[in-house]
């Protein structure tokens, strides 16, 4: 190649390079420009709905953390947002505690914060649900899940695990926001715990399947009973007696009704 042949060639690769770096330039002022404006009005990457795929599925409620929290732990209310019903679970809301599952199968809870945070330990992951306050009167549900189990995987990257997760939180604000959710009365939320197991472990040791007010049939444990009716009638009145009977309710739907009849006559309970 002679002189003339490699000054050509040699022009034609700087002008490549040139060209290459004023359209870097160019796409990087465009793109700032698209960041920074639509319609002449400053604008936030989340405005125009850029969401990373490696998110985590989030959503915000328009209600307290509590009233979030009550309806997440009334297991009876999974069947509505969550797609699987909750059968019981036991011995309640703790750490260490199993979520049986009604289509069968159980899921132990290995974390539990209380309107904070709970992970269920699954077969196949491990599932985080975080509540966040936004103020005084929203939360923001966050869901974190574990790497699929077992050498498991999703053929699909988990695209459409990861918007049933979406549809389920949408289901669930949808529920927490238009039902009439009552929170746990303040500084008795402790309390309704221990009444709640207590009275779940008087029944389960009933000889009988229940107790009556007019038999001598285990009369300590009946007695029991009648006492712890009035300990919250004392504490909170008819609207701590009416949650407290929910809680045991969730746990023994079959022994409901028979405590209601227990309490008659406490305070304004009527069996």
């Amino acid at each position: 190649m002679g002189a003339i042949g490699w000054f050509v060639l040699v022009i034609v690769i700087c002008s490549i390079g040139i060209f290459l770096k004023m359209k870097s330039k160019i796409s990087e002022t465009e793109l700032e420009k698209l960041e920074k404006s639509i319609l002449g009005k400053p604008i936030k990457k989340e405005n125009v709905g850029i969401v990373s795929e490696n998110q985590n599925p989030s959503i915000k409620i328009n209600r307290p953390a509590d009233i979030v929290w009550e309806y997440f732990t009334t297991f009876s209310n999974w069947s509505k947002w969550y797609g699987g019903g909750v059968k019981t679970v036991t011995p309640g809301w703790e750490v260490g505690a199993k979520i049986f599952w009604e289509l069968g199968g159980s899921s132990p809870i290995t974390t539990l914060i209380p309107k904070k945070e709970i992970c269920i330990s699954g077969a196949f992951m491990d599932t985080t649900y975080k509540f966040i306050p936004d103020g005084n009167a929203a939360t923001i549900i966050e869901v974190t899940e574990s790497k699929p189990k077992g050498g498991a995987y999703f053929r699909d990257g988990g695209a459409s695990h990861k918007s049933q997760v979406k549809n389920s939180l949408q289901n669930l604000k949808k529920l927490v926001e238009h039902e009439n959710v009552q929170a746990v009365p303040k500084n008795h939320e402790h309390d309704t715990e221990n009444w709640t197991r207590t009275l779940v472990k008087l029944y389960d040791q009933s000889s009988r399947g229940g107790f009556s007010r007019w038999s001598e049939d285990e009369p300590e444990a009946r007695d029991s009973v009648r006492k712890i009716g009035e300990e919250i009638a004392e504490e909170g009145g008819f609207d701590l007696m009416l949650h407290v009977h929910s809680m045991f309710a969730q746990q023994r739907p079959a022994f409901a009704r028979n405590l209601e009849m227990m309490w008659s006559g406490i305070g304004e309970w009527q069996g």
